[in-house]
């Protein structure tokens, strides 16, 4: 839930002898000149007291109410930048046009309307909670879950009831509703009516939307006339109905859910209204500019992608009658997809796992219609020796201005990170401290849910919250490992005399007790491919120490070296920079 400062601009004076007066930007001027700027954020309501007359159902055929001008609209939200702004009645304007309603929803802006009881809030001082509505009697909210062969449905409100107006015929499994059809009456949804009609345990098999008639499971023992039909929608339920084809990917784009047919070109929508759960078997077309099959598919600006083999398109929702979305001409990208959960939105653009008619192990991000790999030689390289990364698993988030993309490959038990801020990888794993092993990532799903990023563990099957702010991986040690590039004589390959490594991590930031009270740091180093030195710890410095440096001194020669660091302690590990104070020899022999 969150909470803005409110700003309420009462207009009763006018509408008292204006019925239709409109919001003006002399008004909020006047507010203003009161009250101060209105701050940037805020919450603007407009009182009028057309409230008061509720419940009068005259309320609803008024053609003259107050309202909020268009110029009104406009500057509060160009110039004061308020979060949305609210009025009582139930439209914005009376303009013919609706222009300022119209102006709101084609920029994106929010408004609340039937708003209430503004007499009884201060003009400013007070806050707003901004929640969310559980609606009396509604079903609530849903997901759907597909995994291949299969598709399923949750309601978040949990069972409930759905209700209209049909008849059924003795010995008939064929329900006609006498006015429209309730689009919530879907496959699997259990029936019965007031007459007693249709037998116990009856169920929707399908719907015919060129009939308007529904098949019933069992045939009705009576022909009652017209009369209310109820349908009971379970919690959980499989998706029945026969014109649902599988899916492994689903998208959602202005009240259409759209799913891929795995192993075809063939994707298919809810039909034939968006926001249903229903399914008609002329709502489906084929990615069809290539003859390489439909491996994925994604939303991103409202826009569809189809990410096939070889080759992707992008569609729209052109409106179509018997098909609502429509290919955008002349966007192919001549990019598909390896490995189809790979693919998520990564800020404004598209990231996954990527191959082509080239070849394949890539890692790709979309630049308007076309792409640009963001691998680097090392990744690839590493994505090439992985016997599996069909089975890849991609999500992306951000933390401290970072943008990140997690790519976890569970055959490989590998999970590479992406940071797209500063365009660099690294590898992200968890570390088995019974065997000493690191592995995948324990996450396996991302959500950012009231601005804590959540995380599924794959190994528990429980929710984590995942921040920097945390120094150990669901209870267990936090193991940070950071190796350098190596080290050798470009010039000469003679050897190199190393007096001193000084590593600048964020100092004194040791806990006040126990393990971490002392942090330290490990330093071992490798020569020529030859075996690790022994381990060197030293401390980076306990809690207010911020002068402590972690060095160390007299670290031999070596033709060929890499250094390696590595951190456990429950505490921040952030490095600043490191120094390697070395020179080569001056006048080697040769050996």
């Amino acid at each position: 839930m969150d909470m803005h400062q409110l700003a309420v601009i009462s207009i009763v004076q006018q509408v008292a002898t204006d019925p239709g007066y409109h919001l003006q930007v002399t008004d909020i001027e006047q507010w203003e000149s009161r009250h101060g700027p209105i701050p940037r954020g805020s919450v603007v309501m407009v009182r009028s007291d057309w409230s008061k007359d509720w419940p009068d159902p005259q309320l609803a055929t008024r053609t003259v109410f107050p309202g909020v001008s268009l110029a009104a609209l406009q500057f509060l939200h160009l110039q004061r930048h308020i979060l949305f702004h609210g009025h009582e009645p139930l439209d914005t304007d009376t303009t013919p046009t609706l222009e300022g309603e119209s102006w709101l929803m084609h920029n994106g802006y929010t408004q609340a309307e039937g708003v209430a009881n503004l007499d009884q809030v201060s003009e400013t001082g007070c806050l707003i909670a901004i929640g969310y509505p559980k609606f009396q009697g509604g079903l609530g909210g849903y997901a759907v879950l597909v995994d291949g062969p299969y598709g399923y449905l949750y309601r978040g409100g949990g069972a409930g009831t759905v209700t209209m107006q049909g008849t059924v015929t003795n010995g008939s499994t064929t329900l006609t509703p006498t006015g429209n059809l309730n689009y919530a009456f879907i496959a699997g949804a259990v029936l019965s009516d007031t007459a007693g009609a249709i037998p116990p345990g009856t169920t929707v098999v399908s719907l015919n939307f060129n009939t308007v008639t529904i098949l019933m499971s069992a045939a009705a023992t009576a022909s009652p006339g017209a009369e209310t039909i109820t349908a009971t929608l379970p919690a959980f339920q499989q998706i029945v109905d026969p014109a649902f084809l599988g899916a492994d990917r689903v998208a959602f784009i202005e009240g259409w859910l759209i799913f891929n047919q795995p192993g075809t070109r063939t994707f298919y929508t809810t039909a034939p209204v968006p926001y249903t759960v229903d399914f008609a078997g002329a709502f489906y077309a084929l990615k069809d500019s290539s003859t390489d099959n439909l491996v994925t598919l994604f939303e991103n600006n409202r826009e569809l992608w189809l990410v096939g083999e070889k080759t992707t398109e992008v569609w729209y929702n052109s409106g179509g009658a018997n098909f609502a979305f429509s290919r955008i001409p002349g966007v192919g990208p001549q990019i598909g997809c390896s490995a189809k959960h790979s693919i998520t939105r990564m800020g404004t653009a598209l990231t996954w796992l990527a191959r082509n008619e080239q070849g394949e192990n890539m890692v790709v991000v979309t630049d308007q219609y076309t792409w640009r790999r963001i691998s680097h030689h090392g990744v690839d390289h590493a994505l090439a020796s992985y016997p599996v990364v069909s089975d890849a698993l991609g999500y992306a988030y951000q933390e401290e201005g970072h943008l990140f993309y997690m790519l976890t490959l569970p055959t490989a038990d590998v999970t590479w990170c992406f940071d797209g801020t500063a365009e660099k990888w690294h590898q992200r794993l968890s570390f088995d401290q019974n065997t000493g092993v690191f592995h995948r990532h324990r996450s396996n799903v991302y959500a950012d849910f009231a601005d804590v990023r959540l995380v599924g563990d794959y190994t528990t099957g429980q929710i984590h919250q995942m921040s920097r702010a945390f120094y150990t991986d669901a209870g267990n040690p936090l193991v940070c490992v950071r190796r350098c590039p190596h080290i050798w004589s470009r010039e000469n390959r003679k050897r190199i005399f190393y007096s001193a490594l000084q590593i600048e991590f964020t100092p004194g930031v040791g806990l006040s007790v126990g393990q971490g009270s002392n942090p330290q740091a490990m330093l071992q180093w490798q020569d020529e491919y030859g075996a690790w030195s022994n381990q060197h710890w030293t401390t980076i410095g306990a809690t207010g120490a911020t002068r402590n440096r972690a060095i160390w001194r007299r670290l031999a020669e070596a033709r060929d070296r890499i250094y390696e660091c590595t951190f456990s302690d429950p505490t921040a590990r952030d490095i600043v920079g490191a120094t390697l104070f070395a020179e080569p020899e001056a006048n080697e022999e040769a050996a």
